[in-house]
């Protein structure tokens, strides 16, 4: 259980960022084909799955963010209220674990793929100015977080330059890893999360975000 509840906490946190603007009407959520290739028309995006980990279904994706959203606010009103307000406004299109929920695991590594309208906020250029207001929200959790100080690195999958930022939060001993990668496109930032314990785990994650593919 408490690998499993180790996966659900730390892949809630996202959704749960600053929210700028609601979807587009255009907007398309992607098809995931044959459990393995997953595309979106909006993004002009083609990503490869593990056929092996398990994409959550929309009713567990919400039961996740409900389990999420009271760790992250804890009893402050206004951050409940700010909760609320994510949920409305972003956009999950993949959440998948490695391993089935409840697998007799010390750790459950997962992946989050999601995106949130920017239009209404233009002095966010890029995946940096993103996850500036990001980390700025993070630190109003009652999680104790470590996280990236300074400028934002950048990274290329499949030709987009994607910014990155590091957390680390401490659970009940076990020290949880998260990777954010965020790039902006046709009015919305893409956000790629990774959630690991080791550098094995990492690189799994890794080559899936590895797998992107843009078309021009």
């Amino acid at each position: 259980m408490k690998a499993r509840f180790l996966g659900v906490v730390f892949l809630s946190i996202i959704s749960f960022t600053y929210s700028f603007a609601q979807k587009s009407k255009n907007f398309d959520y992607g098809t995931l084909k044959d459990d393995s290739i997953y595309t979106n028309s909006y993004f002009n995006l083609k990503m490869d799955i593990p056929f092996s980990w398990y994409v959550q279904s929309k009713e567990e994706v919400q039961q996740i963010m409900k389990t999420g959203e009271s760790l992250v606010a804890g009893e402050d009103e206004k951050l409940k209220a700010l909760v609320k307000a994510a949920e409305v406004k972003t956009a999950n299109f993949l959440t998948a674990f490695k391993y089935e929920r409840g697998a007799p695991v010390d750790f459950n590594p997962s992946f989050m793929l999601m995106a949130e309208n920017i239009s209404s906020s233009p002095g966010i250029k890029n995946g940096a100015d993103y996850l500036f207001h990001t980390r700025k929200f993070m630190k109003q959790t009652q999680l104790n977080y470590k996280l990236t100080e300074g400028e934002f690195n950048s990274e290329v999958f499949g030709g987009k330059t994607f910014h990155k930022m590091h957390a680390e939060v401490d659970y009940s001993g076990v020290v949880v890893k998260q990777d954010y990668y965020a790039t902006i496109i046709n009015g919305f930032c893409l956000a790629f999360i990774s959630s690991y314990i080791d550098e094995e785990q990492n690189a799994e994650l890794l080559k899936i975000i590895g797998s992107m593919e843009f078309k021009k």
